[in-house]
């Protein structure tokens, strides 16, 4: 028998004082409601860690059972963590081997799973001051960073508010370049976890010359998607526009599925789509808060007010032998009665 599908909900706790506390709820995820309203809890896991800043850590992918986190949303860190909530165990990663060693030298970060050696991995991208990008690749196997070749890298990648998804092997971003008169060409740039090569991949025409601060790469269900989000003036958003990739690494399969407008005040944001059935209550995720959005009655739903994730769940045991660097969380997680996992 399949298993129940579930969600992962990461949001805010307010309760916590002095300083507010990430919370991980999971929940049945029961395709057959209409509304994604108070679905079922299954059951609470409590949060191990704790930033430097007190606030909460990026979360830079999930992907089969396992957390990828990084403490660097507000000053950088060497803090890259490995959690899986199902069995309570973290592994710190070591200390990559390229330093970031003045402000105007960044990097993005990117997790998933290779298909081929059946091995989690973390990519990283240094982008250091006058020179190119330099990678480097953490596998969970090895417990190391090793360097690997730039070859493919074109472009840069948005600072500071990058997005990054996984699918089919590969870790996807958000990639730019920028000419002297100003204009910019975008496209996906695209690592192989397997091959740990690089590649483009096209973005539709109404997508390739905007402001890339305004693009985010998500997926909806099993397909890659990008998020447009319009200004009204200088910070407040008119609208968001999703475009989907119906047919992986196809570029002419692009197609606009909806145009969400806003009707209240937001800052700069993000989205995530849960579901690419277009009578679903889709959460849009931004760095405010999040709304619920209905494509067909094109009506939004208040949501939480912190940034949040939001992922179909599965348990796993992966980190369980490996003892070096991991840290056993023996607090025990609330179920409510009568609603468990099959």
């Amino acid at each position: 028998m399949a298993s129940t599908p579930l969600l992962l909900f990461r949001h805010m706790s307010t309760k916590t004082k002095p300083k507010k506390q990430e919370r991980y709820s999971i929940y049945l995820d029961d395709p057959s409601k209409t509304q994604l309203e108070d679905p079922p809890l299954v059951k609470e896991v409590k949060f191990p860690l704790n930033t430097t800043t007190g606030i909460h850590f990026r979360v830079v992918g999930y992907c089969n059972g396992l957390f990828c986190l990084s403490d660097d949303l507000f000053g950088y860190t060497d803090t890259i963590i490995l959690w899986n909530p199902t069995i309570r165990k973290t592994l710190s990663l070591p200390k990559p081997c390229i330093v970031i060693s003045s402000p105007k030298m960044y990097f993005c970060l990117g997790f998933g799973f290779d298909l081929k050696t059946q091995d989690f991995k973390v990519g990283r991208i240094a982008y250091l001051q006058g020179t190119n990008a330099e990678v480097e690749v953490y596998s969970l196997s090895t417990g190391v960073w090793k360097t690997v070749n730039s070859k493919g890298i074109n472009g840069k990648l948005v600072k500071y508010f990058y997005t990054t998804t996984y699918l089919n092997g590969a870790i996807h971003w958000v990639s730019y370049r920028k000419k002297k008169n100003g204009k910019f060409t975008n496209s996906l740039l695209v690592f192989d976890l397997s091959d740990e090569t690089f590649s483009e991949m096209g973005l539709p025409r109404w997508l390739v010359h905007v402001s890339p601060s305004v693009l985010s790469v998500s997926l909806c269900g099993d397909r890659i998607s990008v998020f447009q989000y319009r200004k009204s003036c200088e910070v407040t958003l008119e609208s968001c526009v999703v475009s989907v990739m119906n047919q992986y690494g196809n570029k002419k399969s692009w197609r606009k599925i909806y145009t969400a407008m806003f009707k209240s005040e937001f800052e700069y944001s993000f989205a995530f789509v849960v579901s690419s059935e277009d009578n679903y209550w889709n959460p849009l995720r931004n760095f405010g808060g999040v709304l619920f959005y209905d494509p067909e009655k094109k009506e939004f739903k208040d949501g939480e007010k912190d940034p949040f994730f939001l992922s179909s769940y599965i348990e796993s045991l992966v980190l369980l032998d490996r003892s070096s660097g991991s840290i056993a969380d023996s607090s025990n997680s609330r179920e409510p009665t009568g609603v468990k996992p099959q």
